[in-house]
């Protein structure tokens, strides 16, 4: 009777060996190949604002409100306005601010290439600015505050 148990006990020892041995090494696959995806795949981060026109001395700027913190990076990023990269050169930085959600935002008049059929006062124009490129493994180590650079 014991000679049975022991000799059962290994075959479900046995068969679950090897289920356990294909399911470590599918895990062990599946984690190089996300791994190697989250390293090598790289992409830009967009930011999207609305801005609008606003006229000074016959001249036409867009004025648009950005976050405090990322003032000093802002002239780092491409424009995009429509579906063509812009320059942007950065004019003036108001010194008051408002609140909004607990976070602080200055007005930032930029001077950029306007259409003509665009320059019209307060007319509201969507912007699209690119950031810098990134792979998936530095956007969870921001997402998740790990290795702070």
């Amino acid at each position: 009777m014991l000679k049975e148990i022991m000799d059962s006990s290994m075959i479900i020892e046995a068969k679950t060996s090897k289920v356990i041995t294909i399911f470590i090494f599918s895990l062990v696959i599946a984690l190089i190949l996300f791994l190697s995806l989250a390293f090598k795949y790289k992409f830009y981060l967009y930011e999207y604002y609305l801005g609008y026109v606003i006229k000074v001395d016959d001249s036409y700027y867009i004025a648009l409100h950005v976050e405090d913190n990322k003032i000093p990076s802002f002239e780092d990023y491409v424009i995009i306005i429509g579906e063509k990269e812009v320059d942007f050169k950065i004019l003036e930085i108001e010194r008051e601010y408002y609140f909004s959600d607990n976070k602080k935002y200055h007005l930032i008049v930029i001077e950029t290439e306007i259409k003509e059929e665009k320059k019209i006062k307060n007319n509201i124009i969507n912007l699209k600015f690119k950031l810098e490129e990134t792979n998936l493994i530095n956007q969870i180590r921001k997402g998740m505050k790990f290795w702070e650079n």
